[in-house]
C-alpha cells in the first residue's frame, strides 16, 4: 500500500491500517528498543504509546508531507519516548550518536559497536550549531520539514532541505575519515 494512502486511512482512524502498521513494525522496533532497555513491559508500553502518537499526528495532519516512511517516523517516536523515559527514570542514554545513522529501521540488522557510536557522536558534535539543531529536529524529535521550517525560520522548504542535506553528507563524510 502506498504511504499517501496509508496516511489517509490513518487519519480516518481505520482500524486495519492501524493494526497493520502495528504488526509490521513491532518486532522491529522491539529488536531496537532493547538496545535502550531490558524491560520488556517498557518497550511494549512505549511501542504502544508511538502507535497512539503516530495515529493522533495523521489524525492532526502531521503526516501530509511527512518525507520519510511511516516505519521511519514511528521509530523516532518510539526514541524519543525512550529517551523521555529514560531521562524522568533519570537513567542517562544518550540518543544522539545513533538517531542520525543513514541506515533505514526495517534493514538494521545489528548494532554497530561502541566505537562506531562514540565516533559518530564525535563527529556530530563537530557540526555546526545550525546543523547539530537540524537534524535533531528531523531525526530525534521526528518534526515535520515544514515544522522545522517554521521553527528556524529559513528562507524557503527549499533552502531546508538542502542544507539538511549538506548536514547529512558532511557528518557521512567525517564518519569516512
Amino acid at each position: 500500500m502506498e504511504k499517501e494512502t496509508q496516511i489517509a486511512l490513518l487519519k480516518a482512524g481505520d482500524r486495519e491500517t492501524i493494526k497493520t502498521i502495528y504488526l509490521e513494525n513491532q518486532q522491529g522496533f522491539r529488536l531496537f528498543a532493547k538496545r535502550y532497555t531490558d524491560d520488556v513491559e517498557e518497550i511494549r508500553n512505549i511501542y504502544q504509546d508511538a502507535i497512539l502518537a503516530l495515529v493522533e499526528n495523521a489524525a492532526k495532519g502531521k503526516l501530509d508531507e511527512l518525507q520519510s516512511t511511516i516505519s521511519t517516523y514511528l521509530f523516532a517516536i518510539g526514541k524519543y519516548l525512550i529517551f523521555k523515559s529514560n531521562k524522568i527514570s533519570d537513567r542517562k542514554v544518550n540518543l544522539e550518536a545513533d538517531e542520525l545513522e543513514a541506515i533505514p529501521w526495517e534493514s538494521y540488522e545489528e548494532e554497530a559497536n561502541d566505537e562506531e557510536i562514540m565516533e559518530l557522536k564525535s563527529q556530530f558534535e563537530k557540526l555546526g550549531a545550525k546543523c547539530k539543531e537540524l537534524l535533531r529536529l528531523f531525526y530525534y524529535q521526528a518534526k515535520s520539514m515544514d515544522e522545522i521550517y517554521l521553527q528556524l525560520g529559513y528562507v524557503s522548504k527549499d533552502v531546508l532541505k538542502s542544507t539538511k542535506s549538506r548536514c547529512l553528507k558532511s557528518l557521512k563524510e567525517s564518519m569516512k575519515k
